[in-house]
């Protein structure tokens, strides 16, 4: 320190301004790149927490809160496919869960904007294509009678593409099962109709027997649980169709199978509340039911044979 002190008490006056200014410089250099680091340090942590607040919305089933948290990431960053993604998600579930036919089309609508957000900036997403092919089927159930074979058919259109991209994705097949399940809710003529345009090798045997779109069904939620033992979707409907055809045993064998639990995302909280919902009526359903031929308990999984037991006591 006395060095210094000495170096710059026998120098001439102008040199000590010199010397002044130049520290002066390096001083505020050092600021100006402190401040802006903060800056910058402050914009990722902010678009950071956002995330981290709508991942705890979903959690937490706030999804209107969680819808309006993705809407400002996207004010901030509009190209953010990934906050499209969730905001498709989001309206699709809210259009499932909505009693109201009018209010759940506007949410299907909502939904399918951003969905082609996402296609538009990544089109092999297959997740986006799920939900696109899930809100074109569901509209054809909410739509008018004129309306119905049209969306029906771009949901089908829609799904091939994703199959032939991703051809063991789970979810893509149990959307497929969905398809032909809400395909036997539809008069024979359009089925004829749907079925000559994308299965023609189908149509006679829907002809000769209407329950072959269940087995059509069953065989697509089948594959979607090959692909994936223990997804919830796949196994979903292996309940719902084993219930139609009063296979015990399947819709047991299903409801074990399915991981249910930590389930963050709109899509997984639907389906698993539809699993618990579903094995509810199953459980009154054999109560109410008068069994010639029940399914040999020791073929059942531990947990399986608790929950028998309990349906048989009520």
């Amino acid at each position: 320190m006395t060095n210094i002190y000495t170096f710059f008490n026998n120098k001439p006056f102008i040199v000590k301004i010199f010397w002044l200014l130049i520290l002066i410089l390096v001083l505020m250099t050092i600021i100006g790149v402190q401040s802006l680091s903060n800056d910058v340090t402050y914009t990722l942590d902010d678009s950071q927490d956002l995330y981290r607040i709508a991942q705890v919305q979903m959690a937490e089933g706030d999804f209107d809160g969680a819808i309006l948290t993705f809407k400002e990431i996207l004010e901030r960053t509009p190209d953010d496919c990934m906050a499209s993604y969730f905001l498709s998600e989001l309206y699709l579930v809210k259009g499932l869960e909505e009693g109201d036919c009018e209010t759940a089309q506007v949410f299907l609508k909502e939904s399918l904007a951003y969905t082609n957000q996402v296609l538009l900036q990544h089109p092999p997403d297959s997740e986006a294509k799920v939900v696109q092919s899930l809100v074109h089927m569901n509209r054809a159930l909410l739509t008018e009678e004129t309306e119905k074979k049209k969306w029906m058919d771009q949901s089908l259109v829609v799904l091939k593409e994703a199959l032939d991209i991703a051809p063991r994705r789970d979810k893509l097949w149990f959307v497929l099962g969905e398809w032909w399940m809400n395909l036997s809710d539809f008069s024979l003529d359009w089925q004829k109709d749907l079925l000559t345009k994308h299965y023609p090798e189908k149509v006679e045997a829907v002809t000769d027997d209407f329950s072959c779109l269940w087995e059509e069904a069953n065989e697509a939620y089948q594959t979607s649980v090959d692909c994936r033992k223990r997804t919830l979707f796949g196994n979903y409907g292996l309940m719902k169709v084993g219930m139609i055809l009063h296979n015990d045993e399947q819709v047991i064998d299903a409801y074990n199978r399915a991981f249910t639990k930590f389930q963050y995302y709109p899509l997984q909280q639907y389906y698993t509340h539809q699993i618990h919902e579903l094995w509810h009526d199953y459980r009154q359903d054999r109560y109410k039911r008068n069994f010639d031929i029940l399914p040999p308990l020791n073929e059942f999984p531990k947990a399986a044979k608790d929950i028998l037991s309990e349906a048989n006591e009520l």
